[in-house]
């Protein structure tokens, strides 16, 4: 028999570029910070909006939902999936949020709408960083790859959007651009 190398346990990320009017949700995203008080939840610094109702966006509600019900499709995942709450985010010079997870949630994600450079990658951390931080940690590695890497990292684009189970840690490096980041997140249960 040949050797054979199995994926188990997999991680899935889905990404999918919308084709949406980026400049109308980022007006809408500066009214809404205008008007509104922010929350800290986990980010370091930056605004970020309480909940937000997601008939506000429309059309990116219905993009988010499309793509939510194909990747819990490729997940073999059986309810439907429906939005249970959405936040703006805004994030200035040197602003990050620390690694977290959205407990009692099924799928998370982000929608990028306002991306300077060096704004700051997503960095998803393997869900048994732990271990292989204590336990490999004297392990030399030729390359990184998706077998022995602690993080991977998923740099911003304009109408980029990433959807991924909400139990998977991840945080966001710091915004080293003076020009403001904005990005909507959201939930799906």
């Amino acid at each position: 028999m040949d050797p054979k190398l199995h994926n188990i346990f997999s991680c899935p990320i889905y990404e999918t570029s919308l084709n949406l009017n980026i400049k109308l949700i980022n007006e809408y995203c500066l009214r809404l910070n205008k008007s509104t008080a922010g929350v800290v939840r986990s980010n370091q610094g930056g605004w970020q909006s309480p909940a937000i109702d997601s008939r506000e966006l429309p059309i990116l509600a219905t993009e988010i939902k499309k793509h939510a019900n194909l990747f819990k499709k490729k997940l073999l995942l059986k309810d439907s999936l429906k939005i249970c709450n959405m936040w703006v985010n805004m994030n200035g010079y040197k602003d990050s949020n620390i690694k977290h997870a959205h407990p009692r949630c099924t799928l998370s994600g982000v929608y990028y709408v306002k991306v300077p450079s060096q704004s700051g990658g997503i960095n998803f951390f393997n869900p048994v960083d732990d271990l292989l931080d204590s336990d490999w940690h004297h392990v030399k590695r030729e390359n990184y790859n998706k077998y022995n890497s602690l993080t991977w990292t998923f740099e911003p684009v304009e109408n980029l959007m990433l959807l991924f189970p909400s139990w998977l840690r991840h945080s966001v490096l710091p915004h080293l651009n003076k020009k403001e980041r904005v990005s909507i997140s959201f939930n799906l249960r």
